[in-house]
């Protein structure tokens, strides 16, 4: 493609439309390009770069927005400020203003999905019946989240080890274990890497 000054183009470069993208570096806009070049009226270039490109609202059988080859996957508009994801002509989830919607338009919005891997080391339980309530510092949890915890997997020949009963989130940046101690024989539960896998609805 032959180059061009500032102000002036070759009837070659005007019949490509990427001649305009390159040449604003030498002081040739897309927006004047066209206008003073094909005579469109600058008012109406503008509206063709600047605005929003409208499309059809669509179902989840023919979402507004879909795939050569595919055209039962994609994205369709569902109501106000809620759109929805489609595949195999099946609404599969969505977003609204409240969040992520996951399975279905009428499931609730997810809105938060966080997993935090941390290292935790329980104490020691004793050999008193009862149940043990501990604290670890989890940064991310706040006690709007519903967590589930995955603790380490026990190493062959272990000793015997105790697993929570229950999980929940005391405070910000505090995750509480609840475990239970046997009174025959002292426990701990297991020591390294916990996964805490934390929701928000």
């Amino acid at each position: 493609m032959a180059a061009f000054g500032a102000t002036s183009a070759t009837t070659q470069d005007r019949a490509n439309a990427v001649v305009y993208a390159a040449s604003v570096s030498a002081g040739y806009t897309p927006a004047a390009g066209l206008a003073g070049e094909f005579g469109i009226a600058a008012g109406i270039v503008g509206s063709m770069l600047t605005d929003a490109i409208p499309f059809p609202v669509g179902t989840s059988a023919a979402p507004g927005i879909s795939f050569n080859g595919d055209s039962d996957l994609g994205f369709f508009r569902v109501g106000a400020n809620e759109m929805g994801v489609s595949a195999s002509g099946a609404n599969v989830g969505g977003f609204t203003a409240n969040g992520i919607k996951a399975g279905h338009t009428s499931s609730t919005e997810l809105k938060k999905f966080a997993v935090y891997s941390v290292s935790l080391t329980p104490v020691a339980l004793g050999n008193t019946s009862g149940v043990s309530e501990q604290t670890f510092t989890v940064t991310g949890v706040v006690t709007t989240d519903k967590v589930f915890v995955n603790p380490p997997a026990l190493a062959a020949g272990a000793a015997r080890q105790s697993a929570a009963l229950y999980w929940r989130v005391q405070a910000t940046d505090t995750l509480m274990g609840a475990f239970l101690a046997f009174a025959s024989v002292s426990s701990t539960p297991a020591a390294g890497t916990y996964h805490v896998v934390a929701l928000q609805t």
